[in-house]
């Protein structure tokens, strides 16, 4: 696949307004080998109105939250339009999703995943569910937390006034296919006790049954790894036999790229040309760890980070290729 750099200075609530062209047909599919035209890259209006317009059946959205995830997937093909929300750091960063939905005119999340219980990825979507806007599937790993922030998102999803919510554990095996966009959950596994691995302080046991999915859309893919560790990457590459193949044009890294995630062999097996990293600025937890810089930088892959670049928006095509739009052009 081919990588095309356009870097856009703007603020978060410009990248909220990134929004779908419904009546602008991508070009067809093609070899995925050659560059787009320069008119079919994306339409960019930079002025009075700062808006981005993306051409586009399929964009992911990295916002930066801060120290946690936070991620948002539209598409929209044909008469096929589908939203996923995974994670909304804390609370603090709940308006600006909002923000970000609604100048995007989201009214219906169709599938909300929760990678795990922290307070880092659920603090922000307990104001999101609380909302205007509908939550038809909200899925998480089920492991429950002892946590306010916890309890206070178990009961906002509960909460009758959203519609009736339905929750679902996503396990390993687990899938949904919506025309040519493909989810596929590769950890955590009920079966498998990860819980068992390097101690069981609540802190391993989240980040260990993180959420763990390969996303497919024609030839392009992408692996979300919410905040998993060495342990939770072992238990994948020794399932991969019974599964599809976990490799992945693009990797968003484990726990905001902390030391015991993305390991040598979990990167041989992804292989992956671009790496993003949602991590904070200057965070008392060292993120993202210079060893993991290095893992990756030795495999030769591309490096994006939300506290460098600020918001990420990668646009992707039919063919594979795919176009990167950040905050600012720091890298």
């Amino acid at each position: 696949m081919k990588i095309i750099l356009l870097y856009i200075i703007i603020t978060i609530f410009l990248l909220g307004c990134i929004s779908y062209q419904p009546e602008t047909t991508p070009p067809p599919s093609g070899a995925g080998t050659q560059q787009p035209a320069q008119n079919e890259t994306a339409n960019e209006t930079v002025g009075e109105n700062e808006t981005i317009r993306t051409l586009y059946p399929l964009t992911l959205f990295f916002i930066d939250v801060g120290q946690g995830d936070s991620i948002i997937i539209r598409y929209n093909e044909s008469d096929y339009k589908y939203t996923v929300l995974v994670d909304g750091g804390d609370k603090s960063h709940g308006d600006a999703i909002l923000s970000i939905l609604r100048e995007n005119s989201v009214k219906t999340v169709d599938l909300l995943v929760a990678t795990h219980n922290h307070a880092d990825h659920i603090g922000g979507l307990i104001q999101v569910v609380s909302s205007s806007i509908d939550f038809n599937i909200v899925c998480c790993n089920g492991v429950p937390e002892n946590t306010q922030t916890y309890k206070d998102f178990m009961k906002a999803c509960m909460n009758d006034e959203n519609g009736g919510v339905v929750f679902q554990n996503m396990t390993t095996g687990d899938s949904l296919s919506i025309n040519n966009l493909t989810i596929q959950v590769l950890a955590p596994n009920e079966e498998y006790n990860i819980h068992h691995n390097s101690g069981n302080d609540c802190n391993s046991v989240q980040n260990r049954n993180s959420v763990v999915f390969r996303l497919r859309f024609h030839n392009f893919t992408v692996l979300f790894t919410g905040d998993a560790d060495f342990d939770t990457e072992d238990y994948i590459l020794s399932n991969t036999t019974a599964m599809a193949s976990i490799s992945a044009g693009i990797l968003k890294v484990g726990h905001h790229g902390s030391k015991t995630s993305t390991s040598e062999k979990f990167l041989d097996d992804v292989n992956p040309e671009v790496a993003v990293i949602s991590v904070g600025a200057n965070n008392r937890y060292g993120h993202p760890a210079v060893e993991t810089l290095n893992r990756l930088e030795s495999h030769n892959i591309e490096i994006y980070r939300t506290d460098l670049n600020g918001s990420i928006a990668i646009s992707i095509m039919q063919d594979g290729d795919f176009v990167i739009h950040t905050e600012n052009n720091r890298n």
